[in-house]
């Protein structure tokens, strides 16, 4: 007896993990999220849309830029990918900062397609190991010399994510800056 308590409630947890476990922090509704998005800059024409790229052409992209990466590791099942997809990545605000300050690319850390990584052919999937990916979406922001700078897990709205943004690419955090008090500096929260 007590083993099927054991067992029914294991499949209970696996049941609510894939429930609920595409991300690893709190998720807010679209409909929120939805509600969170700013009024076009005038450079950002409806329509437009971030300009992504795979990593092997991301990569060589930002070598030749020198600007810094942010990469989208997604999975083709994740609700909380898609929510960043259809708010996050629609603001006009959002998709304007990425593409004039970071080379954006997207992962599918599920996938089998093969990537160049420091000279090394390896799948999506692998890679997503290598930046110890855990939990989707997850993205990770490089610098413009492509070294780590950190990670953002899980969703965020355009009003929490965009100033993450804006903080990386004024390479704030490089001179020592906390985000926090980059906020403070700015006005925020």
């Amino acid at each position: 007896m007590k083993y099927l308590k054991t067992a029914a409630l294991l499949l209970m947890a696996v049941f609510l993990f894939f429930q609920f476990g595409c991300e690893k922090k709190g998720a807010q509704t679209a409909a929120t999220a939805e509600n969170t998005q700013a009024a076009a800059p005038a450079s950002v024409q409806p329509g437009d849309g971030i300009h992504w790229l795979d990593y092997t052409d991301g990569m060589a992209q930002s070598a030749k830029t020198g600007k810094p990466v942010m990469i989208d590791f997604y999975t083709t099942w994740c609700k909380y990918c898609k929510l960043l997809e259809s708010t996050t990545y629609q603001d006009p605000q959002v998709i304007k900062t990425l593409n004039d300050s970071f080379i954006a690319i997207k992962v599918n850390a599920e996938g089998d397609d093969q990537v160049m990584d420091n000279g090394k052919s390896i799948t999506e999937k692998d890679l997503a190991g290598e930046y110890a990916v855990s939990g989707f979406p997850t993205i990770w922001f490089l610098d413009s010399k492509q070294q780590k700078i950190g990670n953002v897990p899980g969703y965020e709205p355009a009003s929490d994510f965009e100033p993450k943004l804006t903080y990386i690419a004024s390479g704030a955090y490089a001179k020592g800056i906390k985000f926090g008090d980059y906020m403070k500096s700015l006005g925020g929260k």
